[in-house]
């Protein structure tokens, strides 16, 4: 579980500060929506030890994930960049911490400030480039290798061993019924890797989970590991 949010670590002593100034450090529950699709975000979070997730709804009702917010970043960085609305509603996905800043200021502070502009385009770059291998990943490759891609990218971005996650949930971000999750869960304990009860999953086994896992993740990772080289 991480207290810290690499975005706000990157700035400069002096522009962290001035973020900050304008920040509430909140609690946030799980499916809490913060972010609704077509409208502009009343705020952003900063994540600490909460993490969201970018959702879409499709005609069919169904729901597909198509990126995930830890403490690695920042929600609503895509209305900063114009006018254009969102496709996506953000929810929270793992109850914890984050810092509110009011979306005006931050629209403000992103004009006024190169370095607070330098870092947040440079994480929305990362976001693009995740979205895209996730896309890829989603279309190509199987629900076994993607879910543990994405066990491991939850855990990437919350620093957490085990959080609470629904089969239901899982079934809607993988675009797999829960008969499957079910079989892709049982299956992955039976293998050691994870722990699964009650709603809990716990990383047992990284380097299995890594083994197991699409290339789709080691690319994404990299993405992560680059933004704050």
């Amino acid at each position: 579980m991480s207290e810290t949010n690499r975005l706000l670590q990157s700035l400069t002593v002096k522009d962290r500060k001035h973020l900050l100034s304008h920040a509430t450090l909140v609690d946030l529950e799980q499916k809490e929506v913060i972010s609704e699709s077509r409208d502009r975000p009343e705020h952003a979070y900063f994540m600490l030890s909460a993490l969201a997730s970018e959702v879409v709804e499709l005609e069919d009702g169904e729901i597909v994930e198509i990126g995930l917010v830890g403490f690695e970043g920042m929600t609503g960085s895509f209305h900063l960049l114009g006018t254009s609305p969102s496709v996506s509603q953000c929810l929270i996905q793992i109850a914890g911490s984050a810092y509110r800043v009011p979306f005006r200021d931050l629209d403000k502070l992103f004009n006024d400030s190169h370095g607070i502009r330098a870092a947040i385009l440079q994480y929305v770059q990362h976001q693009m480039a995740h979205l895209g291998q996730t896309a890829a990943c989603n279309r190509m490759h199987d629900a076994g290798p993607r879910f543990a891609r994405w066990l491991l990218t939850v855990q990437d971005r919350s620093a957490r061993d085990e959080f609470r996650l629904t089969q239901q949930f899982l079934a809607h971000i993988l675009g797999s019924g829960r008969t499957t999750i079910n079989v892709l869960a049982r299956t992955f304990e039976r293998q050691s890797l994870i722990g699964h009860n009650r709603g809990r999953i716990s990383i047992l086994d990284r380097k299995g989970l890594e083994a197991a896992a699409c290339a789709c993740y080691e690319a994404t990772r990299g993405h992560l590991h680059d933004l704050y080289a």
